[in-house]
């Protein structure tokens, strides 16, 4: 499988844990870990020293993924977003709004 190297999830797996930045960018935690989906920044979560959320914080890059457990996080929704797509008016990465299915 070609992965892609513009990708910040792509280029974070593609590397064996020893060889890639798997500790968070400022405090060099190891759990806990969350990557920014928009410039691949690695913080730690807010139970460790949160340094992901302060990167959202002084970026405004909404969505992070959760290293371990690969779920993405919303900063500004407060919650897990379950599918992402690209706007295609202005290139931004959006959360697709779940559409009620009617039944019957």
């Amino acid at each position: 499988m070609t992965k892609c190297s513009t990708c910040p999830v792509c280029r974070f797996h593609a590397l064996p844990p020893e060889q890639s930045s798997q500790v968070c960018m400022v405090c060099g935690n190891t759990e806990g870990l969350w990557l920014c989906l928009i410039c691949g920044y690695v913080g730690c979560g807010r139970y460790e020293g949160g340094h992901a959320r302060g990167h959202f914080e002084r970026t405004n890059h909404t969505y992070s993924m959760d290293v371990e457990e690969r779920c993405v996080w919303d900063y500004v929704g407060d919650n897990y977003v379950h599918r992402l797509i690209q706007n295609k008016a202005d290139g931004k990465i959006v959360a697709v709004q779940d559409q009620g299915l009617e039944s019957g």
